[in-house]
């Protein structure tokens, strides 16, 4: 048999402790969790032991066993993670400390603003003139259906907008599209202000995955599941109208808002290579970037040219912008906190237009390692 931990979210450890035996046939699996991280085989070999939180981060250990029952082990203030289990019961589990902050500055600036709000927050936005940010809460204080907020990046005080997972901010700062977590269905398009909110659905969409805008604030993207878990990607009105799909490679998806000013192509990854390509966003036809290495990938494209990252996400990551034109490559900033301790990578980074504003979320973790005996 083999135990497994089954994401049902991208880039998101929530998700599900699954059995399969050598065939690949489901024996038992758990309800899902809100965070999952660590499991290993009793000693036994009659049950599945693993770290998990029903709400936020803070996980504990469970216990599967192969008639499906799910029961706690142990539990301590922090999170637990479960690195390994010995033949003679003894554990070797992580006591750690997790959380996501975010920071903003503006070029001139002398020092970063942190404008993280709770435990986990995740930054998915940002206006085009760098003035609000969408804050994502995916911790303890989202609580179990995760909280959207918006943020001046003065620093005033975070809006609430309610649950769900919000995953991009108009560059008008109007509305927001956000995905319900327990009914991923379909993408909300929820007003900054007064109003309510509008449901965008992908006919024969079994899971939408990720929704972003396009320049003009509004058009969005929204890439989708079918029955058979694959994956297509469409360009649609936020106001209403029929969805389109966009022409990208069978099983690829749009992961960032990287559409051409005038919404008539978008920089992704090549087909066959890792390195940057541009696609025309009726037909497809992808035009490979002259200069463009294949250790970057692009997140935004406006006027002044496509931005990349680096893959891997180090710390520090230097952003740098090519005109896709000529190929012309310049250097702009380079993001790190200024607090490196336990910081596992640059995560989710956004940029105003023309690059003169930006915010970025960082991983961090502290923890302690133990040696655990004695647990049944």
């Amino acid at each position: 048999m083999i135990a497994l931990e089954e994401r049902v979210m991208l880039k998101d450890d929530r998700g599900r402790v699954v059995v399969l035996d050598a065939g690949g046939k489901r024996l038992v699996e758990t309800g899902e969790f809100a965070s999952l991280e660590g499991l290993a085989w009793s000693p036994a070999g009659d049950e599945v032991w693993f770290t998990a939180a029903r709400v936020g981060a803070e996980s504990q250990l469970y216990a599967l066993s192969l008639d499906g029952r799910v029961r706690p082990l142990y539990s301590a203030m922090g999170r637990l993670v479960l690195h390994d289990v010995a033949p003679d019961g003894t554990l070797l589990l992580e006591r750690t400390e997790f959380r996501a902050e975010t920071f903003f500055r503006r070029r001139g600036d002398t020092a970063e603003r942190d404008l993280s709000w709770l435990d986990v927050s995740g930054v998915e936005g940002i206006t085009a003139d760098g003035s609000t940010v969408l804050l994502v809460e995916s911790g303890e204080g989202g609580g179990p259906d995760y909280m959207s907020y918006l943020r001046r990046t003065d620093g005033s005080l975070p809006v609430k907008l309610g649950t769900g997972n919000g995953t991009s901010l108009s560059p008008d700062g109007k509305r927001v599209l956000v995905i319900p977590l327990r009914n991923p269905d379909h993408v909300e398009v929820v007003p900054a202000g007064p109003g309510e909110p509008r449901i965008v659905k992908i006919p024969g969409a079994v899971r939408h995955d990720r929704a972003g805008w396009l320049n003009d604030s509004r058009t969005i993207y929204v890439a989708t599941r079918d029955r058979e878990w694959k994956w297509t990607t469409w360009l649609v009105d936020a106001e209403g109208g029929e969805p389109r799909r966009l022409p990208l490679p069978a099983g690829r998806m749009l992961m960032f808002d990287a559409f051409s000013p005038d919404g008539t192509q978008f920089a992704a990854p090549c087909p066959e290579k890792r390195a940057v390509c541009v696609y025309d966003a009726a037909r497809g036809d992808p035009r490979p970037v002259a200069t463009a290495s294949e250790e970057w990938y692009p997140v935004k494209w406006d006027a002044k040219g496509i931005y990349l990252r680096e893959r891997g996400h180090h710390v520090p990551e230097t952003i740098r912008r090519i005109d896709p034109r000529t190929g012309r490559v310049e250097v702009l900033f380079e993001v790190a906190p200024r607090d490196p301790a336990g910081a596992l990578g640059i995560g989710r980074l956004v940029i105003a237009d023309g690059g003169d504003a930006w915010a970025y979320s960082v991983l961090r973790r502290l923890s302690d390692l133990y040696v655990v005996s004695g647990l049944r």
